[in-house]
C-alpha cells in the first residue's frame, strides 16, 4: 500500500498514539477541521452529521459511538463521515470531564446523592464472574452491578449535555461549512475564469 509504514506499530505505540497525537493536538484539531470542510454533502447534512458523532460521545455505550453515530446519521440521511468526526470531541482529553459531568448531572436530575452503593454481594459475584470466565449469566451480573451507580445516571445526564452540546456544534459547524464551501466555490470560478480568459 502506498505511504504505509514499513514497521507496523505495536499494541503500546497505538496506545499512546491514542491517548496522544503523534505530532500535536492543534493538527489533529486542525485535519479534523479541513476533513469536515471538504465532505461532499449540504452545510446541513455536515453539520447534522457531525452533531450525531458529538451526542453519541456523551452515551455511556463506550466502543459503540462510532457505530451509533453513523447508524443515526444513516437513518436520516445525512453524512456519516461527518458523525465519525464528530465523535472524536470524545477522546482521552476530554472523556474524564464528560464523564464526570454526565454521572453528576444525572445524579441531581434523579434527586440522589453521587454515592450509590451498588447491589448487596454484587462485588463478590463481580470478582466470580471475572475469575471464572465469560458467558451471558455473567455479563448480565456485571451490567446490574455497574448499571446504578454508574450507566443510569450517565444516561439520563448525557443524555442532556449531549444534545446541548450537539445544538451548539450543530450550528458552528453549519456556519462555519456553509462560509468555507462558498469561499471555495468562489475561488473555483475565479480560476476557471482566469483559465478561459488565457
Amino acid at each position: 500500500m502506498l505511504f504505509a509504514r514499513r514497521k507496523k506499530p505495536d499494541w503500546r505505540e497505538a496506545l499512546r498514539v491514542a491517548a496522544w497525537p503523534r505530532k500535536s493536538w492543534s493538527r489533529s484539531v486542525s485535519y479534523v477541521r479541513k476533513r469536515t470542510c471538504r465532505i461532499a454533502a449540504s452545510p446541513h447534512e455536515i453539520a447534522l452529521g457531525f452533531a450525531f458523532g458529538v451526542f453519541m460521545s456523551f452515551t455511556p455505550w463506550f466502543g459503540a459511538h462510532i457505530a451509533l453515530g453513523c447508524a443515526l446519521a444513516w437513518l436520516l440521511g445525512v453524512s456519516m463521515l461527518a458523525a465519525v468526526l464528530g465523535t472524536l470531541v470524545g477522546n482521552p482529553i476530554t472523556f474524564p470531564m464528560i464523564w464526570a459531568a454526565g454521572v453528576g448531572l444525572g445524579n441531581w436530575m434523579l434527586g440522589r446523592s453521587a454515592d450509590i452503593e451498588p447491589a448487596r454481594g454484587s462485588e463478590e459475584q463481580l470478582l466470580k464472574a471475572v475469575e471464572s470466565g465469560w458467558d451471558y449469566d455473567r455479563i448480565s451480573v456485571v451490567f446490574r452491578a455497574v448499571w446504578e451507580p454508574i450507566i443510569k445516571p450517565m444516561l439520563v445526564g448525557g443524555t442532556v449535555l449531549g444534545v446541548v452540546a450537539a445544538v451548539i456544534f450543530y450550528v458552528v459547524i453549519r456556519k462555519f461549512v456553509a462560509i468555507v464551501q462558498l469561499r471555495r466555490r468562489a475561488q473555483l470560478e475565479a480560476r476557471a475564469a482566469a483559465i478561459a480568459a488565457e
